[in-house]
């Protein structure tokens, strides 16, 4: 929580010397004593350094940091069942992935990186909703996720909206749950409501 802070305070500072805290992270995200939700912070951090960065790195430094993320939420996404045991699994690389669109702050038109982000884990996001339809708090993260790709993407996520709200509609269609209108829902009408849903 005090790195946490510490960045929010001190972007500018430590920046520069977000290459020598890749290393530690990895280390971090690798350690199974460490608690999820800690490795979920530490990579909000680093992502919120990221937005100090010039555009090219900060693509460059997105990959590095997610791309263990985005392997594993492939190979859950390909898994024929969703099984208990995965459910820690599926949960911490959905709050990897959600870091860099919830932790990265820039102009839309500097988040380029970001859309290809979002271009890579789109399919597997997809299969990982149909997959954990039945289970509320996987599903509540997802939604977090495009939550704030939403946000953070703006009118770059338009080629993406149709597609969601049917996926959106299906799920809730078989499993009510609010995340599914609170979040996204509420997401799209924020910045889209006044040129596209009215």
């Amino acid at each position: 929580m005090a790195f946490r802070d510490l960045c929010i305070e001190c972007t500018d500072i430590l920046a520069p010397e977000i290459e020598l805290l890749v290393e530690p992270f990895f280390t971090v995200y690798q350690n199974p004593k460490i608690k999820n939700r800690e490795k979920i912070r530490l990579c909000w951090s680093l992502c919120t350094l990221c937005s100090q960065v010039p555009q090219d790195k900060l693509a460059k430094y997105l990959s590095t940091l997610l791309s263990p993320s985005c392997a594993k939420i492939k190979e859950l996404s390909l898994k024929q069942t969703a099984v208990k045991d995965d459910q820690s699994k599926v949960k911490l690389e959905l709050g990897m992935i959600n870091s860099a669109f919830h932790g990265v702050s820039v102009p839309h038109t500097a988040a380029q990186p970001l859309l290809e982000l979002l271009k890579e884990v789109w399919d597997p996001l997809k299969a990982v909703l149909v997959l954990w339809s039945t289970d509320e708090v996987i599903i509540d993260e997802l939604t977090k996720c495009y939550w704030h790709a939403i946000n953070t993407l703006g009118p770059l996520f338009d080629p993406y909206i149709e597609p969601l709200v049917d996926m959106l509609c299906q799920c809730y269609e078989k499993h009510q749950y609010a995340c599914l209108l609170e979040s996204c829902a509420q997401g799209l009408l924020n910045i889209y409501s006044s040129e596209k849903l009215i």
